[in-house]
């Protein structure tokens, strides 16, 4: 692996994940375009998903050590609604990921994130409801067990590339009436254990890593923690203003890239 690669592939980790985009879906793409997937590839990942992991506990860390003190009832939803996600990856783990190697497949998964963020439009309309809001108090958090049902079920969804964590999870929120501010917030706290748990089933990848470069993959670990930090940044202000839906026609253009790339192949 290339500088080259190694930075473009973490730039793409770093600012997908946190966009709702699919980063892995990004990442499935950069490979075919790079070449043929390989267990080295696999383990990149797992070493670039640590470093957007980073951020997030670097982010909200402060937020989920208030909710351990005042709201324990919230981490009880967190642990109920990250369930989906983990019997889904456990069971489904390997036929999800060999989609990445799949255009077509990639292709139907970006659509669906395109039309999750399409039907936020559709519903909020043009109101950037939760604009100038700030982040609630730990004990000001009122997520409803129904709300986060759905919002697990939609993170399971996502475990297929092409289908945005992000923008499923969030939508899903706002779609259940969640104001901005706390969609965005639970997303991410929800996606902690679940990316833990991912590299956790990936870490025997690791060793993979051998046959790449040390320079490269240090590269591309920071070129993921740096884009994802302002990755994160951009999302706060595109949920608060209600400009998720604008990344819809992206999704349904990067769905277009993957059935060229389908008949290329």
């Amino acid at each position: 692996m290339s500088y080259w690669e190694a930075i473009v592939l973490g730039l793409l980790q770093g600012v997908t994940e946190f966009l709702p985009v699919s980063s892995s879906g990004h990442l499935a793409v950069g490979h075919l375009l790079f070449g043929e997937r390989t267990a080295s590839s696999t383990a990149f990942d797992v070493l670039v998903h640590g470093a957007t992991l980073l951020v997030i506990f670097g982010v909200f860390g402060r937020l989920l050590v208030s909710l351990a003190r005042e709201n324990r009832r919230l981490l009880l939803i967190l642990l109920v609604a990250s369930i989906p996600t983990a019997l889904i990856g456990l069971i489904w783990r390997h036929e999800m990921e060999s989609l990445a190697s799949h255009p077509l497949a990639l292709a139907w998964c970006f659509c669906i994130t395109g039309s999750f963020l399409w039907k936020v439009g559709r519903e909020e309309g043009s109101a950037a409801d939760g604009a100038g809001e700030g982040m609630p108090a730990a004990a000001a958090w009122h997520v409803r067990w129904g709300d986060a049902l759905v919002i697990g079920l939609a993170q399971a969804l996502a475990i297929a590339p092409g289908c945005s964590r992000s923008g499923l999870t969030i939508s899903a929120g706002r779609l259940c009436g969640v104001s901005a501010e706390q969609a965005v917030a639970f997303s991410f706290l929800l996606g902690a254990p679940a990316i833990v748990g991912a590299l956790a089933i990936e870490s025997s990848q690791i060793g993979q890593l051998a046959a790449v470069s040390p320079g490269p993959l240090a590269a591309g670990f920071a070129a993921a923690l740096v884009s994802g930090i302002a990755a994160m940044s951009l999302l706060k202000h595109v949920a608060k203003r209600g400009l998720l839906p604008r990344f819809a026609p992206y999704c349904f253009l990067m769905a277009g890239l993957c059935v060229l790339l389908a008949a290329t192949r």
